[in-house]
This record gives structure tokens, sequence and C-alpha cells, in this order.
């Protein structure tokens, strides 16, 4: 298994990323909007998933995001868009990472869920591509410009800052929750 995310391929990230509005600008409070820290929480992190199925590891996201929500959600109902969005095109972004996502019309803000694999979850035998660690993210329909700034916040932090190693190393749900805001502070001071 893979000790860093490495890039592979182009992937749907790699348009997110190049497509992604410039943050700089008067966009700064839908930045703020974006943070991964409050997407993310420590109730929604769990470190040794035994998803062994992508159906699975989105049934888990599903329980975990409408268990520890703010908002009234329906499991199936979250369960089924992040199913038909992976159906649309794999979410794989890396070797070892997943950035499942969707827009919900209930939605009044953005919600994160991050699962790490107990076993590698294959994604595409004939690839040869695996999942360890998995971010699911919910945003509201409406949401697309915040919704691209989330993906590529994400994208980022797997790709230039070694999110995956470090989440594959943690403890514990906190310890992850904290590697998650260490690297956004790190993004943070980069792009100021």
């Amino acid at each position: 298994m893979a000790g860093t995310a490495t890039v592979s391929e182009p992937s749907a990230i790699d348009h997110v990323m190049s497509e992604s509005p410039d943050h700089s600008s008067a966009d700064a409070g839908v930045l703020n909007s974006a943070r991964l820290t409050e997407i993310f929480s420590p109730a929604r992190i769990r470190t040794a998933s035994k998803a062994s199925t992508l159906k699975r590891m989105f049934e888990e996201m599903a329980g975990l995001l409408t268990r520890n929500s703010p908002h009234p959600l329906d499991q199936d109902t979250v369960f089924r868009a992040l199913l038909a969005r992976e159906q649309i095109g794999s979410t794989w972004i890396a070797d070892g990472v997943a950035i499942p996502h969707c827009r919900l019309e209930s939605l009044t803000e953005s919600l994160g869920v991050i699962l790490r694999m107990q076993t590698p979850l294959c994604v595409d035998s004939g690839e040869g591509k695996y999942v360890s660690v998995a971010c699911g993210l919910l945003v509201p329909r409406e949401s697309a410009s915040s919704h691209l700034k989330v993906l590529s916040r994400l994208a980022q932090a797997f790709l230039e800052y070694g999110m995956y190693s470090k989440f594959m190393q943690a403890a514990d749900s906190e310890e992850m929750y904290g590697i998650l805001s260490n690297i956004e502070s790190e993004v943070d001071t980069a792009r100021s």
C-alpha cells in the first residue's frame, strides 16, 4: 500500500481544481463557509471502517451523516444520492483516496464524513484502484461554487499536504480531525 497519495492518471478532481474559482477576492464569505473544520467533525470520522464494498461504504457514510448531523436527514436519501453520484463517475482521486460527494435539496450547509478502512476497499480491480480513506461530502443543491471550493480544498490537502499518510498513522478520530485542522491552517497560510 502506498504511503502517500499520488496521482496516477487525470481524474475528475483535476478538473475540479482547475475550474475552482479564485479564493482571493470577493468570495471571502463563501470561502469561510467552505472551511473543512466546520464541515467535518470528530463525531463523523471513523478510523476502522469494515466496509467491504462501495455500497457498504456509502451505507456507513449515510449512517454517520444522519446520526451526527445538526439537520434532520433521511439515511436512505443520503445513501441513494451518494450511490447515484458514484454511478455517474468514480470519485476516486488518487492511490488510496476517494471523495464521494453529492448535492441535496434539504441541506443549508455542507457536511462531511471521513472513513479510514480497516482493509483497503477495491473500487476497480482492472485498474488496481483501492480506497483506504474516503471523505464523503454533502452540499446544498444550490451551492455549486462552494461545492467546488470544498472539493478543491480536500484534493489539495491530500495531494499537496500529505493528508493521506497522516490520516493512515492517526490513532483516533480526534487526531484525524486535528490533522485536518493543521493542514487547513497550512493551506490558509500558503494562500495569504
